[in-house]
């Protein structure tokens, strides 16, 4: 394995990719497990502590630089054990997005219930809304607390950092897709079923989750559309009714667990409906699901769909012709057991 030294980033000067790094004082304020100096009481005695101070310190030497924190609420002594995310930010960015900064979403924790990981995130800067990429789109990288694995984390976040464009060229195929009416509402739907299931959804219609904030998310595109479902579910705000028929405000999430849930399913929502660059691609696309997926798309049959003019054409891929909703939804979650990325759409005909 490279040692640190080796892993040093070596960036000469470019555009600095955010404003101000966090301060130690003001880290320490929002995550005082970041600077714990042992794993809690109870873990087993072969628990390996991985300090994220070290982390941090590591990071800071290969080009990363702390710019959010936050942990789980807890009292005592155990909020110095209690799981926590840090997102962090190459020092020089190259990957250039319209309105993004790539990030790197590390998680830890010091009390034996949270593997040390890393995953890709994207933070929008005209809502300040946090995205964190799903498994399925990207790797991730999770390191168990059994052994010193200092220098395969800093090595696993450099290797993630390299995969920034590819994030980047999803995110494009995002800003390309035009969506119409019943798909974004297809979308808001799902995304309102994976925040609140039916028996819980207090009369709350999708159209809510489709409301803008500001005049920068008005559009139809995937991109902007996802956006709003985004920042709709996780920052909450929303009118709906409680148990007892009282109005009441749905809540921000602050869960680190459920913020994670939830964000990485969204990606997958959005990048289901995302558009390819070509036909071929899409049939491709549509070919190797096929293959892969058998009876559960025997009865239905593979449709590409173009849209744009010129240069800015692309082309979704699609299967239609099931039976019924449930026979779709079948098909959907077997598509996604094989790493397909999958969305339910009303039928149009």
């Amino acid at each position: 394995m490279k040692t640190i030294d080796a892993l040093v980033d070596s960036t000469t000067a470019r555009d600095t990719a955010f404003v101000d790094a966090l301060a130690a004082t003001e880290l320490h304020d929002r995550s005082p497990a970041a600077f714990a100096s042992a794993a809690h009481a109870t873990t087993s005695p072969t628990y390996s502590f991985l300090p994220t101070q070290r982390v941090l310190w590591a990071l800071g030497q290969a080009g990363f630089v702390p710019v959010g924190a936050a942990q789980t609420r807890t009292s005592g002594e155990r909020r110095y054990a209690a799981r926590h995310v840090i997102r962090l930010r190459r020092r020089y960015e190259t990957v250039q997005l319209t309105d993004s900064i790539p990030e790197i979403v590390f998680i830890n924790g010091h009390d034996g219930r949270t593997a040390t990981q890393f995953r890709l995130g994207l933070f929008r800067v005209v809502c300040t809304n946090g995205l964190i990429v799903s498994i399925g789109a990207m790797p991730v990288w999770r390191f168990p607390h059994r052994s010193d694995v200092l220098d395969g984390v800093v090595a696993a976040v450099l290797a993630q950092s390299e995969l920034f464009a590819q994030v980047g060229t999803h995110v494009e195929r995002m800003e390309r897709t035009r969506l119409e009416e019943p798909q974004r509402v297809a979308f808001a739907e799902q995304a309102l079923e994976l925040r609140f299931p039916e028996s819980r959804r207090g009369g709350m219609q999708p159209s809510q989750l489709l409301a803008v904030r500001r005049p920068e998310d008005v559009g139809t595109d995937l991109w902007r559309t996802y956006n709003v479902i985004q920042e709709n579910v996780l920052k909450g705000g929303l009118t709906r009714r409680s148990a007892s028929n009282r109005p009441t405000q749905t809540r921000r999430i602050t869960a680190i667990r459920e913020d994670v849930r939830l964000n990485t399913a969204l990606w997958d929502m959005a990048t289901a409906l995302a558009a390819t660059p070509s036909a071929k691609a899409a049939k491709d696309i549509l070919a190797d699901a096929q293959s892969k997926t058998g009876k559960a798309l025997h009865k239905a049959s593979p449709y590409t769909e173009a849209f744009g003019e010129g240069g800015s054409k692309v082309y979704r891929a699609r299967f239609v012709g099931f039976d019924s909703r449930d026979a779709a939804a079948s098909a959907c979650k077997a598509l996604k057991k094989h790493e397909f990325d999958c969305l339910l759409l009303p039928s149009q005909g």
